[in-house]
């Protein structure tokens, strides 16, 4: 499939992986019967099987190994129209081997706000409905990256109060990014790392009515 890997979804397999508190999945670019392509899941990781036992229901509960993560992480109705469509693009951008953008970088979709992210990574707050009924939003952080030149999808998860406001999202969004740069450390000592360069807390923000600064 790629020249350096035979099997993806064995290649990041690893048991120090397997054993981080960082809630997130890693799902790898496979191909069924030479035509249909998916995203199977290819390794999850201790903090994510405490969060699926803690929030039944959710987006870590639903990432199964060897599931698809186009569907896992396929935003839902409650997420909004320009989620799912921004999603669409990601998958498209991955099945290609190119790191997703709009305008030219990511995108962070945080309630009223619009984070400017590096190429290949996107944020968006998925709602669902939790064991006894009451709503829970899960925000979800996916990067795309590459292991020695082979692509895979790294997907954070984490677990807001309800009804969050703007300030929430952005505090809990930065503290996302915070474990991210702790994951892509790990896997940077175990494979050869590419991605786009991540800028230390530094982040562009549209506005809804298309201003644009800087904030850190």
């Amino acid at each position: 499939l790629f020249d350096e890997v035979d099997d993806p979804v064995k290649h990041v397999d690893r048991q120090k992986l397997r054993q981080m508190k960082q809630a997130f999945v890693m799902a790898a670019l496979g191909r069924h019967d030479g035509h249909q392509v998916d995203f199977p899941i290819a390794l999850r990781s201790a903090g994510l099987d405490a969060s699926a036992s803690n929030w039944p229901g959710g987006p870590a509960w639903k990432a199964k190994a060897g599931g698809n993560a186009r569907d896992v992480f396929q935003p839902n109705d409650a997420a909004g129209a320009k989620a799912q469509m921004l999603w669409k693009t990601f998958c498209e951008s991955f099945e290609k081997q190119e790191f997703f953008k709009t305008d030219g970088a990511g995108t962070a979709l945080l309630g009223n706000m619009e984070l400017v992210l590096p190429a290949g990574e996107f944020v968006f707050v998925q709602p669902f409905h939790g064991r006894l009924g009451n709503p829970i939003d899960c925000l979800v952080y996916v990067k795309h990256i590459e292991l020695d030149d082979c692509p895979f999808i790294l997907a954070l998860h984490s677990y807001l109060s309800q009804d969050p406001d703007d300030h929430s999202l952005e505090d809990e969004f930065y503290k996302l990014s915070s474990q991210l740069d702790v994951v892509i450390s790990e896997l940077a000592s175990e494979f050869f790392y590419y991605a786009p360069m991540r800028r230390q807390r530094t982040f562009g923000t549209r506005s809804l009515r298309g201003r644009c600064r800087e904030m850190s």
